[in-house]
């Protein structure tokens, strides 16, 4: 994959992807499979054109003349996760803290904790929800006795967890048997917007529409948002939403509306096919939903796309497993020549 891609730009910039694949930021990776990936399958079904320049001197992804039936197309990758949105990158910040002062009272002691973290509901107009957590959670005297007492006090597994409720953070500690590389993180809040612009995707496509607004000869500005773990993207187009919550799909059609510099946002969400097999064993197929500005679509205008989504790789897990168990082992099923040496120019 990584040697097809290298025919279509330089060398420097399969550096930067191969680079990009090995980072041992997960969120990193993600995005760099998902750029591969994609730059990959369009070239697998029509004429693609790696980093072009266009109007302002902007280089979008990619430039395709024949990935729609209306003509060409310049399109960006963005993959999205729910590592910031879903509170996690505050939740890890808070448990590396308590972890470290565990670690003062016992030896390697923060390597066996585990954090639920609550949430908060009210009203005000409408209805409102938050995670229990500060992202300018400090350790203070309080929390630093309490947990001296429960690290000297507990043994082996036994006794309850601890609790800590100070200021915007309230959390269990527990006690695990096993050590772990990194604290282990949950809300029972799963990651749901309030707010049509407020949220992971409005942002992603507003830096995007940044990107292509400005393009010669009018070609169809498209962006592919690539399901990474993202809760939002990982619903759209299927039977399910929250009572109180914006969906992804309001969401995108809002953005379409609002940022002139889109004319099509494509969504690739992948998803354990019910009809392949029973339980965990279900084939991963991925599922493809086109929003599109334009008052008027040629017929068979995104055949090609819908190609495109059979030819790429065929993803291990669903995308919200994909930040959890990247570490271990890749989200898709990348090319053997994917970890080839850089390339020069």
């Amino acid at each position: 994959m990584v040697e097809d891609v290298s025919l279509l730009t330089t060398g420097r910039k399969v550096n930067d992807l191969l680079s990009r694949l090995e980072s041992r930021t997960t969120r990193d990776a993600l995005a760099a499979e998902a750029e591969l990936s994609m730059v990959w399958a369009i070239s697998q079904v029509g004429d693609v054109t790696l980093e072009p320049v266009i109007g302002g001197g902007r280089q979008p992804d990619a430039l395709s003349e024949d990935l729609f039936a209306s003509g060409s197309a310049v399109v960006e990758v963005r993959a999205l996760s729910d590592d910031s949105f879903s509170g996690r990158d505050a939740m890890m910040r808070t448990a590396n803290i308590v972890a470290w002062t565990a670690d003062r009272f016992a030896r390697c002691a923060g390597r066996h904790l585990s954090f639920e973290f609550g949430d908060r509901s009210w009203w005000d107009g409408r209805y409102r929800r938050e995670r229990c957590v500060d992202p300018k959670f400090e350790v203070n005297g309080h929390v630093e006795d309490a947990l001296r007492a429960w690290v000297h006090g507990r043994r082996c597994g036994e006794g309850p967890g601890v609790r800590i409720a100070d200021g915007k953070t309230d959390v269990v500690i527990t006690w695990i048997d096993w050590p772990v590389r990194e604290p282990r993180v949950f809300s029972s809040m799963p990651p749901v917007a309030y707010d049509l612009e407020d949220n992971p995707v409005y942002k992603a496509l507003r830096k995007k529409s940044g990107q292509i607004r400005d393009t010669n000869d009018r070609p169809v500005r498209v962006v592919f948002l690539f399901d990474a773990g993202c809760e939002l993207l990982r619903y759209i187009g299927q039977p399910h939403t929250y009572v109180h919550e914006i969906s992804g799909e309001s969401i995108v059609e809002h953005a379409l509306g609002k940022l002139s510099g889109i004319d099509v946002v494509c969504v690739f969400a992948p998803f354990r096919d019910q009809l392949t097999s029973m339980g965990r064993d279900r084939e991963v197929v991925w599922n493809l939903t086109c929003f599109d500005r334009r008052t008027s679509v040629p017929k068979g205008e995104y055949a090609r796309l819908e190609q495109l989504t059979r030819e790429l790789p065929r993803a291990r897990f669903g995308g919200y497993q994909a930040r959890d168990v990247h570490r271990q082992s890749g989200f898709l099923e990348l090319a053997p020549d994917w970890s080839a040496k850089p390339l020069r120019d």
